[in-house]
C-alpha cells in the first residue's frame, strides 16, 4: 500500500458523500411538493424523528456525518498501516504464539496482525497521546496537524454522541474536548446533530485539507523519488 492509495480511498469516500448529499437535498425538495402516498410517508417519519431531528433530511445528512468521520478514521489506519508495512520495526514489541506464527505462513502476516493490535490500542488513547503516537509512527512533524487535529477531535467526540448518546452533548463529550485542549460550545444537553450547510461542509474541509497534507508529508519521508525511502 501507498500513502497515495490510502488518500485515494478517502477522497473518493468524500466525493460520494458530497454527492449523496445532494442527492438527499433533491429528493427532500421533491418530497415536500409530492402527492400522496410520498408526503404520507414523509409526515410519519418527520413525526417518528422528532424532536431530536427536524426532518427526514436533517437525519440521513446526520447518518452521512457518522460515515464521513469513520472513512477519515479508516484513512489514518491506511495510512499507519502503510507505513509500518514499509518499516515493520515501527510495529514495536508483538508476541505471538507458536501456532500463529506456523499459521501465518509468511513474515507480512504477521506485521499486519501486530498493525491490527496497534490500531486497537491507540483508540483507546487520549487525543493528544493519540497524536503524538501518530506523528511518531508515521515519522511526521505533530505542526502538520495543527489546524485539523481540533477538528477531527471534536468531530469524532461528536460522531461518538450520536452513535450513543442520542446526539445529546454530555460529560463524556466536554471531557474529550478538555483533553485535547479544546473549548466546547455546547453545554451539558444541547443537541450536538451536525449542520450539513455550515458544521460538516467546514469538518469536511479541514480534514480533507489534512489528509491531504499528511499524505504529501507521509510520502516525502517514506517514499522517495529515489524510491529508496527511510525506516526513521
Amino acid at each position: 500500500m501507498h500513502p497515495s492509495d490510502a488518500h485515494t480511498k478517502f477522497h473518493d469516500e468524500s466525493m460520494t458523500l458530497l454527492q449523496a448529499s445532494t442527492y438527499l437535498m433533491k429528493v427532500h425538495s421533491a418530497v415536500l411538493n409530492a402527492p400522496q402516498p410520498f408526503s404520507e410517508v414523509h409526515s410519519e417519519l418527520s413525526q417518528r424523528l422528532a424532536p431530536t431531528y427536524q426532518d427526514p433530511h436533517h437525519y440521513f445528512m446526520s447518518r452521512l456525518f457518522i460515515a464521513y468521520i469513520a472513512a477519515f478514521e479508516l484513512y489514518l489506519s491506511n495510512m499507519v498501516t502503510a507505513v509500518v508495512l514499509r518499516c515493520p520495526k515501527k510495529a514495536g514489541s508483538v508476541q505471538f504464539r507458536l501456532a500463529e506464527v506456523l499459521d501465518a505462513g509468511d513474515t507480512e502476516t504477521l506485521v499486519r496482525r501486530a498493525i491490527d493490535e496497534l490500531l486497537n490500542k491507540m483508540l483507546y488513547k487520549k487525543p493528544l497521546e493519540y497524536l503524538d503516537e501518530l506523528a511518531a509512527l508515521l515519522s511526521v512533524d505533530k505542526a502538520i496537524f495543527a489546524p485539523g487535529w481540533p477538528v477531527f477531535v471534536e468531530a469524532k467526540a461528536r460522531r461518538d454522541l450520536g452513535a450513543h448518546a442520542d446526539w445529546t452533548c454530555n460529560a463524556t463529550y466536554i471531557r474529550k474536548l478538555h483533553e485535547a485542549g479544546i473549548e466546547s460550545t455546547l453545554k451539558l444537553g444541547d443537541s450536538a446533530v451536525p449542520d450539513w450547510r455550515d458544521y460538516t461542509r467546514r469538518v469536511s474541509d479541514a480534514l480533507y485539507d489534512l489528509s491531504r497534507l499528511l499524505t504529501a508529508a507521509v510520502t516525502e519521508k517514506h517514499w522517495r523519488q529515489d524510491g529508496t525511502g527511510t525506516d526513521a
